[in-house]
């Protein structure tokens, strides 16, 4: 297989996501990073379709892209369809807030340009769950990077109870307070309050 002479493949100690991603960062040569979970498969098309619609979006390189996708099990039988909202036309305040309140953007159906990197840094490695969450709120609150939605079901998120998000439930739910509250302080202390003042609009 000629593609097989293309794929290189990193062998490392388990640090981690975070570790595990930022080794990949560094060995990247092309201009895209493209996020896929072990336990998830991408559709045959995925990597064609995002980017026919990013060479399409301005300003690109000022964004994470993500898809719709589907849920499916340990056997591939599909659970559920995830149509994400589109918050593409929100005001830079409205999708911060938006975030803030509620995880978007599933990162296995995340495509992300090398320059997003070189501005807000790699994943934080010292989390151990989380870690898109915390460089999502990063990119957004700290570098005016968005998350920009492509309106196609192109990946498949899978869900088993050995996951991490399964076993550390209770664990997940203090690490994501923190993980806002560090980046809520990336910003000023006015637009603090009005993300806040909007989160409490949107919980009413």
């Amino acid at each position: 297989d000629p593609l097989s002479k293309q794929i290189k493949i990193i062998e490392k100690e388990n640090g981690g996501v975070g570790s595990a991603l930022n080794a990949g960062i560094k060995a990247m040569t092309g201009e895209w990073f493209k996020w896929l979970s072990a336990d998830d498969h991408l559709e045959k098309n995925c990597i064609e379709i995002m980017m026919n619609h990013i060479h399409d979006t301005k300003n690109y390189k000022d964004k994470i892209f993500y898809t719709h996708y589907e849920v499916i099990d340990p056997e591939n039988k599909i659970l559920d369809i995830v149509i994400e909202p589109d918050r593409n036309n929100m005001s830079l305040a409205q999708k911060s807030a938006h975030l803030y309140d509620n995880y978007y953007g599933n990162a296995t159906t995340c495509m992300i340009h090398k320059s997003v990197f070189e501005r807000a840094g790699l994943f934080d490695e010292t989390i151990k769950n989380g870690d898109d969450y915390d460089f999502w709120l990063r990119c957004l609150f700290g570098h005016d990077i968005e998350l920009y939605l492509i309106p196609e079901v192109l990946a498949s998120y899978r869900k088993h109870p050995e996951q991490l998000t399964n076993r550390r439930g209770a664990e997940l739910f203090i690490t994501v307070q923190k993980i806002r509250e560090k980046n809520l302080n990336l910003l000023p202390i006015p637009m603090q309050k009005q993300i806040l003042h909007m989160v409490d609009e949107l919980d009413k």
